[in-house]
């Protein structure tokens, strides 16, 4: 770090420690222009501390951001593999329930020839 940026960077603390003992709102652009700097030289080149200021302000840094983005996007495309899945499930169970139906009336159909002595089976038709 230059002579000039830790100059600036001391600055920025010093600022800092004066706005939080007056009890002043603190963000980036208070204590940019209480040191006397543009509130992008806070984020641009002292982005650590400006994540501090972020803090203090109960605001979520954008790498928590981002992480919690990052996670909500694999939720959202696990959520769709799943959907998926129990769409073919359900799919695949009416196809069974289906395919039961038609042994369940089978059945029937051969415990009634089964149990009638004067039914003569001719041959299945199918």
């Amino acid at each position: 770090m230059t002579r000039s940026a830790q100059t600036t960077r001391r600055n920025l603390e010093l600022a800092l420690v004066r706005l939080q003992r007056r009890g002043a709102k603190i963000s980036i652009v208070s204590v940019a222009a209480e040191a006397g700097v543009h509130h992008t030289t806070v984020h641009n080149r002292h982005s650590d501390l400006a994540e501090t200021i972020r803090g203090l302000n109960g605001k979520a840094s954008r790498q928590a951001m981002d992480l919690k983005q990052a996670k909500l996007r694999e939720a959202l495309a696990r959520n769709r593999e799943l959907r998926a899945e129990l769409d073919a499930m359900r799919a695949d169970m009416r196809s069974l329930a289906s395919e039961n139906l038609r042994m369940h009336t089978e059945l029937l159909e051969l415990r009634a020839v089964a149990n009638d002595k004067t039914v003569i089976p001719l041959g299945r038709r199918k």
